[in-house]
């Protein structure tokens, strides 16, 4: 008796020097687990600590959760995802599995949302004002299973449908909730896993004629892979396009200002994404350029790589625009003024504003005065002159003789000036472009006659410039 007594006692001592200490949160409550205590696991189990993004249509939280957990979670040690998806909530959590002493210490960085985007892959779904469940969830991101679980909340039992990782089911089963959503109840029940089927294509409505400006007759047409939101866009002049929205043309569901004023060329816009099979329906008015805002920007001189030029900003233009095109082969610097929304949608700028555009260089965008500088030196700042008098030495600013305008005798004051008559000269010339666009619509012998003379004119003024541009500061 003395002997079974005393192995028992030993095989406890054993079990439990043995067993895996593990960090778990000691408030439930607190989702940053400040307060942590040590457990001891059940044989078999690991210890986990994730970090959790839950988001809904209020508002996401984040969270930390330490614990031990059986096999279905951790099968094995190292860093996994684990998600789970009614539709109008999902939980995503960074997860990491261990088996050592106290191994769940650390604090995972989170995960990132904007990669856990809609897939097109389809799963039952329960509208809770129907008494049939006939809705559907879209997943997210690399979800591919489908599940359903019956939960008890508040004494009622009801069955939660939904999207997840592989691991859904079985981590629902033994965290005794859908992971990392306790909200919605407690698993009664084991869950059920089902493959999702694959990605459904995205399709949007696509203007019949390319050639009719107002769009009249439209059809659904599948998109590509990737593609999940549909496009409406009107030009300035009233022209409308419809079409698929990946990406790089819809970053994300709404309405935006397109708007790119590259010099010799403005191209303006009114968007609107959306997301659903043949949504992109609306007819937007045609946008109205706006104000001078008080930025300028860089813009080269057509055809060459002469960009020391600036354009004054106007309506929601809020960024410097750079780039490079294809021209006759070559590849020349695209500056100029545009908006957030072409940043975040680049294909926008030579699909929509500047179509026939090649771009050779992805686009970037600044936001600061003159920051789209080609030679990327921006001075914000006059330096004070070290010229006191006409007769003085280089001093000023970019060494401008103090001899240039008699009447001013400080040389920074002669930058000021300088960089104003480059300015009105710019515009002059870009009036000038304009006004050759008008004159074709006029008749033969008036073009004939003033043609000549409008080229002379800007002739003349960009030798002007080419006069003005050593001596100015940009």
């Amino acid at each position: 008796m003395k002997l079974l007594v005393s192995l028992t006692l030993l095989s406890a001592v054993c079990a439990a020097v043995g067993a895996l200490v593990c960090r778990h949160c000691t408030d439930p409550n607190d989702p940053e687990c400040t307060l942590v205590e040590n457990i001891i696991c059940p044989w078999g189990k690991m210890c986990v600590t994730a970090s959790v993004i839950v988001e809904s249509t209020d508002h996401p939280v984040m969270r930390i959760f330490k614990d031990c957990v059986g096999r279905s979670v951790c099968s094995s040690p190292g860093e996994r995802v684990i998600s789970s998806n009614v539709g109008d909530k999902f939980s995503l959590a960074n997860v990491n599995c261990c088996n050592t002493r106290k191994c769940n210490g650390e604090v995972l960085p989170f995960p990132d949302v904007s990669e856990h985007m809609l897939n097109r892959r389809f799963c039952p779904g329960c509208d809770s004002s129907e008494s049939m469940c006939t809705d559907t969830v879209e997943c997210r991101g690399n979800e591919a299973t489908c599940f359903a679980a019956t939960v008890l909340n508040a004494g009622v039992e009801s069955t939660v449908y939904g999207c997840g990782s592989d691991d859904v089911c079985a981590a629902s089963e033994k965290l005794d909730s859908l992971p990392f959503l306790e909200e919605l109840g407690t698993v009664s029940a084991t869950p059920t896993c089902t493959d999702a089927p694959e990605p459904q294509i995205r399709r949007c409505l696509q203007c019949d004629d390319p050639m009719d400006t107002t769009c009249a007759a439209s059809t659904e047409t599948d998109c590509e892979a990737g593609t999940d939101l549909c496009f409406t866009f009107t030009e300035e002049g009233g022209r409308i396009y419809r079409g698929c929205g990946p990406p790089s043309v819809c970053p994300s569901p709404g309405s935006f200002l397109l708007s790119a004023d590259i010099g010799s060329s403005l191209g303006l816009a009114n968007a609107e994404c959306c997301r659903g099979d043949g949504c992109n329906t609306a007819t937007l008015a045609a946008p109205t350029q706006g104000m001078t805002n008080g930025l300028m920007c860089h813009i080269c001189i057509p055809g060459s790589t002469v960009c020391n030029f600036l354009v004054l900003c106007e309506g929601e233009e809020n960024r410097c625009l750079t780039s490079a095109s294809d021209v006759g082969g070559n590849s020349l610097p695209l500056l100029g003024c545009t908006t957030e929304a072409v940043c975040n949608a680049p294909d926008t700028l030579v699909s929509v504003l500047l179509p026939g555009t090649v771009l050779t260089e992805p686009v970037s965008c600044c936001s600061s005065m003159r920051c789209n500088d080609p030679d990327r030196v921006i001075t914000t700042t006059l330096p004070p002159s070290t010229t006191t008098g006409m007769g003085g030495g280089s001093g000023g600013l970019g060494g401008i003789p103090p001899f240039l305008f008699p009447g001013v005798i400080d040389a920074d004051l002669n930058a000021v000036v300088i960089q104003e008559m480059l300015f009105v000269v710019q515009q002059v010339l870009l009036y000038l472009q304009q006004l050759q666009l008008y004159l074709l619509q006029c008749p033969v012998d008036q073009q004939l006659l003033l043609q000549p003379l409008l080229l002379l004119c800007q002739q003349l003024l960009i030798y002007v410039q080419l006069l003005l541009q050593p001596q100015g500061v940009w």
